[in-house]
């Protein structure tokens, strides 16, 4: 089967988004498909957030076809900047991406069988939709996120507009409608009924090859609480972290002794001022890293910190990549997230426990819990689990292969 993958994220770009892709790239070549990936030419230097990550890169050389388009972000970002958004609506930054149909179907060595794009930015699935109709292929759109009902979506007047058109149009043309959060479903089925056939759930996953259930003990440079990935958006912070280790610092200082808190990743510059706020606390932030040595601290440390966004239970659909990859190591996870939002079904009292944001009492408990465990090294209370294969990267990309044929035979 002829498969054309149409992601703007993809390796060996760094960013949640493109690991994810590129987990489904590696179990999908191992299946009967030859995939012809189009996503975005890199840069030669990255700039900002953007990184680039070798593990996954060799996987390009294995693909049937790699179509690669030039999207001038930086020179594009400074001219858009300039004009407002009514004036002149786009998707993302990525909108150069969807003006490409032509460029895409002359390289294609061969027509395909089945289009599936990935979105987050959209415009990986304006160009998935434009391809289908110009093609007569059927067509898969997976939302990583949600688009219009994101509770980030800023759109208002044209842009608004612009952006419910280009949605609606969308779910109306894809064959199959993918969310990565039953929550997202339910969300969408109520703004689309009409297409609700079509809804289908596709987790974010792990790399079965990174599973590793290791007894949790106290490692030779004592504990370490480990935060990995970026800083942004409403309530994601350290904060509630940092507040609770500043309550142990003031009033329990031996719980603190030979343990410390490490964060990576980047942040926005109003968050360094509250580490510097916190100085005197065993807390380090180490910047940004490489996907490997992220893994090798998610090893070497004995817990895993969650710092979801501060949203509504209705909005805080979200199913958080760094959630999936804390699962595959068999660690106790503690999660800063909305009761009852997505994160909160999938961790509390099965891989961890959850508090919201402003609850610092439940928070100090568990880390005294925590603490107690690993020193007194209880493997009762502490052992590693069982990563859930609902969200292995084998698994899911199989059950996506079978979709495709499934839709390839109709």
């Amino acid at each position: 089967m002829r498969v054309l993958f149409v992601s703007v994220a993809a390796p060996p770009k760094g960013s949640p988004e493109s690991l994810q892709v590129s987990k489904f790239l590696k179990y999908l070549n191992c299946l009967p498909a030859d995939i012809h990936l189009v996503t975005e030419r890199l840069p030669d230097r990255s700039k900002g957030w953007s990184t680039k990550e070798t593990k996954y890169e060799s996987l390009l050389g294995e693909l049937a076809q790699v179509i690669e388009i030039p999207l001038f972000r930086h020179q594009f970002s400074a001219i858009l900047r300039r004009l407002n958004d009514n004036v002149l609506p786009i998707l993302d930054e990525a909108f150069l991406f969807s003006m490409f149909t032509n460029k895409v179907i002359k390289s294609l060595s061969g027509i395909p069988d089945i289009i599936y794009s990935r979105s987050t930015p959209f415009s990986s699935a304006l160009l998935a939709s434009k391809l289908s109709k110009t093609l007569g292929v059927p067509w898969i759109m997976h939302l990583s996120d949600p688009w219009v009902l994101s509770p980030f979506f800023e759109g208002h007047g044209i842009k608004g507009a612009y952006h419910q058109k280009v949605e609606r149009k969308c779910f109306e043309q894809a064959d199959i409608v993918t969310f990565t959060s039953v929550d997202q479903i339910t969300m969408y089925e109520s703004k689309y009924p009409q297409h609700k056939s079509k809804f289908r759930w596709f987790p974010n996953v792990f790399d079965d090859d990174e599973v590793v259930l290791e007894d949790v003990s106290t490692g030779d440079n004592g504990i370490t609480f480990l935060h990995t990935g970026n800083f942004y958006g409403p309530g994601r912070s350290p904060l509630p972290i940092l507040r609770a280790v500043d309550h142990l610092y003031r009033n329990e200082k031996g719980y603190l002794e030979n343990v410390k808190f490490s964060f990576t990743g980047h942040m926005e510059p109003s968050l360094r001022e509250i580490f510097r706020r916190y100085d005197t606390l065993p807390v380090e932030h180490v910047g940004v890293l490489t996907l490997d040595e992220v893994l090798h601290l998610q090893k070497r440390s004995q817990v895993l910190i969650i710092i979801d966004w501060a949203l509504p239970k209705e909005k805080a659909v979200f199913l958080l990549s760094k959630a999936i990859d804390y699962i595959a190591t068999g660690k106790p996870i503690l999660a800063i997230t909305t009761k009852g939002s997505t994160v909160y079904q999938l961790i509390e009292g099965v891989y961890g426990r959850c508090f919201e944001h402003d609850d610092l009492k439940g928070i100090l408990g568990y880390l005294k819990y925590l603490i107690e465990g690993l020193r007194r090294n209880d493997q009762v209370g502490l052992k590693p689990y069982v990563a859930d294969q609902k969200y292995s990267a084998r698994n899911n990309a199989s059950e996506l292969f079978e979709l495709m044929r499934s839709l390839q035979s109709n």
